[in-house]
């Protein structure tokens, strides 16, 4: 947990000149994870409406919650990789980029904030189009890519 805060800073600044207002990230601790969400950027517009990040990122809480309750496996999982590191899950309203043949509802990545040191950190982006996924349906997506992308990386064996 001591490193989530650096995360998110790092997270931030990253994300600063795409946001409006970097002070409107939410962010939150649940069952030792890390959730976060971004606002839209002002005047960006989507073929979707966009819902605040504060009830998409209680999207992923809700999510998360059913993964643990119906899936001991995935709760083991997302366990190990937190006794690994640190698992950040994070809304992200711009992302992906415009696509028009593919729908990306989350993705893993393995890279995208890795502090030096043995502890990984193991972070997942959840799409316009996932946040708004009800939470029984958004949990699989987001067992697939902490406990399966996750476990992956937690090996060593991701690529």
């Amino acid at each position: 947990m001591r490193y989530f805060k650096q995360a998110l800073i790092a997270m931030t600044i990253a994300w600063a000149p795409l946001t409006s207002a970097v002070a409107d990230v939410v962010e939150f601790e649940h069952r030792g994870l890390l959730i976060a969400g971004k606002p839209l950027p002002a005047g960006v517009t989507y073929d979707i409406t966009i819902i605040d990040a504060k009830t998409r990122a209680e999207n992923v809480r809700t999510a998360l919650d059913i993964l643990y309750k119906k899936s001991s496996f995935s709760a083991r999982a997302i366990e190990k990789l937190k006794a690994a590191g640190n698992v950040i899950v994070i809304y992200d309203p711009v992302f992906p980029p415009r696509e028009l043949s593919k729908v990306t509802i989350a993705a893993f990545f393995p890279d995208y904030y890795q502090k030096d040191g043995k502890a990984k950190d193991f972070v997942s982006i959840v799409s316009r189009y996932g946040a708004k996924w009800d939470p029984r349906e958004l949990a699989p997506i987001l067992a697939h890519e902490l406990t399966g992308h996750g476990l992956q990386h937690l090996r060593g064996r991701l690529k």
